[in-house]
């Protein structure tokens, strides 16, 4: 971050730190997906960092960067400004000193800050974005795209369950994709009917592991369309031998 950078090096040239006993603002730099899910963990608490999928051995930069350590900054700055006589200075033709420069970037860094942390808390978990005028909806890239522009809208994913043609469950989300609105309507057949369905039938839009695995602990007969259906019907993905249901193997 450099504005940790410009801090830093504001009390070095000036001995600001060791006069007024004040450490650098510091940043850390984690290697590998083990390494980055255990500072995570540790730090899960206090919010220092949110992250999303990410490839193994991938080099990531989490700082410890809060509205609070923007405070501590402050802080110390205005201990700075009082033992050296700094004033702060406002108005047309009078030019801002280095310390009130960096004392007002800290705070636009903090406001900013908050408000990245009041977004988070209305998207949750589960989504990476909202609407401001109706905060439960998310952006989504709708099928009908009049622009032909994919511009994103925001909008609900509405899952239907029927059973012999009769509508049977209804669920209303924001989720993005069909993922994870399998599980909530089939727990919500069981509130309802005191049992699990026995079959399920969805398209390959419900078809991931999480799904598959809790299909097969309630005892249900899932019918879904994997991913790569399509993809395995063609000859250069039956003759790749990479792929371990292609590879032959003789029991002697």
């Amino acid at each position: 971050m450099a504005l940790y950078q410009k801090y830093n090096q504001f009390l070095g040239e000036n001995g600001y730190g060791e006069k007024y006993g004040l450490g650098n603002a510091r940043m850390f730099i984690i290697e590998g997906m083990d390494k980055v899910r255990e500072v995570i963990e540790k730090n899960r608490s206090r919010k220092l960092a949110r992250h999303k999928k990410m490839s193994n051995n991938t080099v990531i930069e989490i700082d410890s960067c809060s509205p609070l350590e923007m405070l501590r900054l402050q802080a110390g700055l205005s201990k700075i400004a009082e033992g050296e006589g700094i004033a702060f200075v406002a108005g047309r033709g009078k030019h801002k000193p280095q310390l009130q420069q960096l004392y007002e970037k800290l705070e636009e860094c903090g406001e900013r800050l908050m408000k990245y942390k009041e977004c988070f808390e209305i998207m949750g978990k589960g989504r990476s974005s909202y609407s401001k005028t109706d905060v439960e909806a998310t952006f989504m890239q709708m099928k009908e795209d009049h622009m032909l522009n994919g511009q994103l809208k925001p909008a609900y994913n509405v899952q239907i369950a029927v059973e012999n043609y009769f509508i049977i469950h209804s669920h209303v989300s924001s989720d993005r994709t069909d993922y994870s609105t399998l599980i909530p309507v089939l727990e919500k057949h069981k509130e309802t009917f005191g049992r699990h369905v026995g079959e399920v039938t969805a398209d390959s839009g419900y078809c991931s592991e999480r799904n598959l695995l809790f299909l097969k602990e309630k005892g249900i007969t899932g019918y879904i369309k994997l991913q790569d259906h399509e993809k395995r019907k063609a000859r250069a993905y039956q003759e790749d031998i990479g792929k371990y249901y292609n590879m032959k193997r003789d029991v002697f």
